[in-house]
Parts: C-alpha cells; structure tokens; sequence
C-alpha cells in the first residue's frame, strides 16, 4: 500500500509538472519554461494590465539562439508576430537568449517615439544585475514597467481619418492619432543622416487624394517605409503636432 501510494503521488507530481509547463500565455514565449509557473502568472497578469490601456508588450525567453545573432531572431519573431496594432505599432517585445546570456528590447515604430534607442539601453542597464542572477521574471516586469510609463499617458487609438477631421477639432486634434491616405513625396535621404535615429532632416511631404499636404518627421528604421510610399499610396498613422500646417509623428503605414 505505501509502495502504491508513493507510486500514485509521483504520478499526480508528474502530471502536476506537465500541465505546468504546458501552460500557454498571451504575453510570453517560453518554449523552455524558464519561468518558474508563479513568476510567470505575476508577469502575464501585468503584461494583460498593459493591453487594456491598449499597450502591447511581449516577452520571449529562448533558450537558445541556435547559432544566429539575437538581432536576426527578433527580426524573424516580429515579421511572424508582430507586436501592436498595424499602423498604430504601438508595441515592444523583450527577448533573452538564456543560453548566449543576450537580451535584446525592441520597439515598434509607434513607441519609439517615448522610448528610443538610448532610453532602451538605460533600461537595458538596469536589468542587469537581476539578469545576472537569473531572475528573468523580475527583470522583464521592471523593464516593461519604465516602458509603459513613457506611453501610457498617450491615446493610442485612431481619432482622425479625414484633414476635415482635423481642421474642425483644431488645437484639440494635437496629441491624438490620425490615419490619411496619400503620397509621399519623392525625396532623397543620404546615409549620413541615418546616423541618429530621429534626424531633424528625416521628414516628408505626404500629399493626399483631396490634394492637402501634411509634413511627417520619421526615424531613420523608417525610411524603406517611406520610401515605399513615393511609389503607391499608403494609409499612414502619425501623432499629430501641429494643425498649421498639418504635421506630425509617422508611427506607421500599411
């Protein structure tokens, strides 16, 4: 009898254990379950917090980069799953390659206007030391927290489809986020201005069908997208700064 009851109690353990690391979340990859199940509850609970305020953040735990560069695999993740909604792309995912000891913080377009390139390294920073211990929970619900405070004060939603739309809001319409449809106009952009991400020199021209222009400033990762508006019309999401003229933050296009 206690030879059956050890049995039947490794059995319930080992059932126990399956199920847990089986468990599938809407916020994190973690193929290998390098989160123990409670961290992992803790983390997914506020990733979900975030999504109500219409903020998507995704956590992928690889154990492996499998020979690759961790720039390479995040690429390859967000053109499978991209984080945010189109246009808006107002997302950002953490990546850890457990076995290389890499992490990488991407943002969307959307969100990189709150939170550039040298904010993410801060960010980076400061998750060292609790990477450094592996407590990769702690270190991921730390770094998506300073993001989420740079842009949750934000309206993330479309509020504009038409200049009209605009012009009759007036100062109002400054902050919220618009979505035209038009060309941008031809321009050329030299490397050297590729060297900062948001260079005074990276804007242009976007002429509508009903023939108004509007002024977009972009990121130096948003020059193929802009480039492939010069050819055919695209619907662009930008935040808008000023009515006179129409200007704005290009967030996206599709």
């Amino acid at each position: 009898m206690k030879m059956r009851l050890i049995v039947g109690l490794a059995l319930l353990l080992t059932l126990y254990s399956c199920a847990e690391q089986s468990t599938e979340y809407a916020h994190i990859v973690d193929p290998a379950s390098l989160l123990p199940a409670k961290d992992a509850q803790s983390l997914e609970a506020q990733l979900a917090g975030y999504e109500e305020q219409n903020l998507h953040f995704v956590a992928y735990l690889e154990p492996s980069l499998q020979g690759k560069d961790i720039e390479t695999v995040v690429d390859e993740t967000l053109k499978k799953t991209p984080v945010g909604e189109p246009g808006v792309q107002n997302g950002a995912m953490i990546l850890i390659a457990d076995a290389e000891r890499q992490v990488k913080i991407t943002c969307e377009n959307g969100f990189e206007w709150q939170i550039p390139d040298s904010l993410s390294k801060e960010i980076y920073a400061r998750m060292v030391p609790l990477l450094a211990e592996k407590q990769y929970a702690k270190a991921l619900m730390q770094a998506f927290g300073e993001m989420a405070e740079k842009v949750q004060s934000l309206d993330w939603g479309v509020k504009y489809h038409s200049v009209e739309e605009v012009f009759a809001a007036q100062d109002k319409a400054i902050g919220g986020i618009a979505a035209l449809t038009g060309v941008a106009q031809r321009t050329e952009y030299p490397a050297d201005l590729l060297e900062n991400q948001f260079s005074p020199q990276l804007r242009t021209a976007i002429t509508t069908a009903e023939g108004d222009t509007l002024h977009l400033a972009f990121s130096k990762y948003m020059v193929e997208t802009v480039e492939d508006g010069m050819i055919s019309p695209r619907s662009w999401f930008f935040r808008i700064t000023g009515t006179a003229p129409l200007q704005g933050q290009l967030l996206g296009a599709k």
